[in-house]
């Protein structure tokens, strides 16, 4: 089971995840965020990502360029989905940097996995108050496993940020299992 996702949605809407399964590190190291192709991971098409730290803040946002589903361990699985995405050198590069991590870690899932590989670049949501530094945009409840915002939204520099409601993206859909 492979594929690539070769519409990628305009929108400005971001999916906020939280980054403490490793999504923050990945996505700054390798510029890749991986998930289950399951049901249980049903993620709207947004076209950025931004991870979220225990206490609610998002500190990055990064642009999603491709979209790949595949499973790690069968290496013909991986090399069909990456051609076919026909992902950048540097894109490839990074993919297969965060591939070979993973591996080293004990940490190659045996299942289909989709991901997110980003154009390499991020936005820095840090933003100065009342002449303070250090303050990002925080949703306002951390427990939230994954939650949707628009993307000027984010870059408003406010504390606390307003999470779209289903009804604003129920017209989404979802990115595919296979």
């Amino acid at each position: 089971m492979t594929s690539s996702f070769d519409i990628l949605p305009t929108n400005d809407i971001v999916i906020s995840v939280p980054g403490a399964t490793g999504g923050e590190g990945s996505l700054k190291a390798y510029g890749v965020y991986e998930f289950p192709a399951t049901e249980d991971y049903p993620y709207r098409t947004a076209r950025y990502i931004s991870p979220r730290k225990a206490t609610g803040a998002m500190r990055r946002l990064y642009k999603i360029d491709k979209f790949l589903v595949f499973n790690p361990s069968l290496e013909h699985s991986r090399e069909a989905a990456m051609s076919q995405a026909e992902l950048s050198p540097e894109q490839h590069l990074r993919l297969t940097n965060f591939l070979a991590n993973e591996a080293a870690d004990n940490r190659k899932p045996d299942r289909p996995m989709r991901y997110f590989i980003t154009d390499g670049s991020s936005e820095f949501l840090g933003f100065d108050l009342n002449g303070v530094a250090g303050y990002f945009p925080t949703v306002s409840s951390s427990n939230l496993f994954r939650c949707y915002f628009r993307r000027d939204e984010l870059l408003a520099k406010r504390r606390h940020v307003n999470l779209l409601q289903p009804s604003e993206y129920a017209h989404l859909d979802y990115y595919p299992l296979s």
